[in-house]
């Protein structure tokens, strides 16, 4: 757990099989739906403040395993940047367009 209250860890659902799950703001969130479909996360470690969680996993297709880093959801700060940014070029875009026409 951070100091924002976010938890990540381990749980098994009904069938048996493991999920590896972070939790935020009343949110469960699948972990494995956040990486590549061959890579599988069978540990988390830690995560920070920044909601960067550490883990281990390994690839079902080569059997390889190493260290990941995960970042399950976008500061609300960064969501509002993107769209700001995305704001202003689509005003760029539509006053190039009069210009022209």
């Amino acid at each position: 757990m951070n100091d924002k209250a976010d938890i990540i860890g381990t749980s098994m659902r009904a069938d048996g099989t493991f999920r590896t799950s972070f939790y935020s703001d009343g949110q469960m969130i699948d972990l494995l739906g956040r990486l590549p479909a061959e890579w599988v996360v069978d540990r988390v470690a830690a995560i920070n403040n920044s909601r960067y969680i550490a883990a281990e996993g390994f690839s079902r297709l080569t059997g390889e395993r190493g260290a990941l880093l995960l970042t399950p959801v976008p500061e609300p700060e960064t969501v509002a940047l993107l769209a700001v940014g995305l704001a202003f070029i689509a005003l760029r875009a539509k006053r190039h367009q009069r210009k022209q026409g």
